[in-house]
């Protein structure tokens, strides 16, 4: 998932009914790597609406878009009786918010 740019519950919708499971991962880099900062700069460029967001994850180390994202998937879920099908891969960077 790229933030602001995916949107997990119009996949999970689309594909539900012919999938035994579905994993929703999040993209995952560092900011020390050359290649990763060229993609962000990429993407700022031509949204340049995501900068907050992107700045807050991935320079400030903060989760709580991954966090909210993953709660809306569960409750899109909940609602629509999809259970023990998508699976958590949103890497957070502390295992506790996995529970």
């Amino acid at each position: 998932l790229f933030p602001m740019l995916s949107n997990p519950i119009k996949i999970i919708s689309k594909v539900k009914d012919y999938a035994d499971e579905i994993w929703v991962e999040n993209m995952v880099g560092s900011v020390e790597s050359n290649s990763f900062r060229r993609l962000l700069g990429r993407i700022h460029y031509k949204y340049p609406e995501t900068g907050n967001v992107y700045r807050n994850i991935y320079y400030e180390r903060d989760d709580t878009y991954w966090e909210e994202m993953w709660k809306s998937v569960c409750k899109y879920c909940d609602k629509h009786g999809i259970k023990n099908k998508v699976r958590n891969r949103i890497q957070l960077r502390y295992p506790e918010y996995f529970r």
